[in-house]
């Protein structure tokens, strides 16, 4: 996701491009903003500037969701016992590959789930923290971007507070959610909040205007 690929906010790009230039990104920072406002968009193109100015080619692996030090968590639901989002990446990838300003209920609707709970579970916490405790691959930081940190259960929220507490040094760590209403208030306490503001209808408009010609 480039930033130009993002409908409006000039502003918030503009303070994340900043904050990179001027070595002041946060390790842990929690995006809020309702879906279509473009939070999960605005999260890639943040984790592509920061991996690109440590590894020029860092870039295409980022648009296409294969870098090695770019990690995902997102709700899913339980199958055979098990609720890791590594066994359904190759659906998120596709999805946000696709669309990157997908929702929830997308997401629910491409998994064929709408019966199912989703949610974030504590053994994908675990399942992070071990990823975290390795090496980055390339050297530089990892990054970690937790998709509807607010579907975390309470179990997962617990241990994901000890994981924001003692991060991995050269860790990042990028949450989205709609509110703050269904977050630990101590988690809330140890995040950079980000608010992401409604799209301009005038930026809209441009957006959707450049959309359609693409696909003409």
């Amino acid at each position: 996701m480039n930033w130009d690929n993002i409908a409006g906010q000039e502003s918030l790009k503009k303070l994340l491009i900043d904050s990179i230039a001027e070595n002041r990104v946060s390790h842990a920072q929690l995006f809020v903003g309702k879906e279509g406002y473009g939070t999960l968009p605005v999260v890639l193109a943040y984790a592509k500037e920061v991996l690109s100015r440590e590894n020029e080619h860092a870039g295409s692996k980022v648009e296409h969701l294969n870098h090695l030090d770019l990690h995902f968590s997102f709700p899913v639901f339980t199958d055979n016992k098990n609720s890791l989002s590594k066994n359904k990446f190759e659906e998120f990838r596709e999805m946000i590959i696709n669309a990157p300003y997908s929702s929830y209920d997308d997401w629910t609707a491409f998994l064929e789930s709408e019966n199912k709970q989703l949610f974030i579970s504590a053994d994908e916490i675990d399942d992070q923290n071990q990823k975290f405790s390795l090496k980055s691959f390339e050297g530089g930081t990892k990054i970690l971007i937790v998709w509807r940190a607010d579907k975390m259960n309470v179990a997962a929220s617990n241990k994901f507070l000890k994981f924001l507490e003692e991060p991995p040094a050269k860790t990042i760590i990028l949450l989205t959610a709609e509110s703050t209403n269904d977050i630990l208030p101590t988690i809330l306490s140890r995040t950079q909040i980000v608010e992401v503001p409604r799209i301009k209808d005038e930026d809209l408009d441009i957006y959707l205007k450049k959309e359609f010609q693409y696909f003409r």
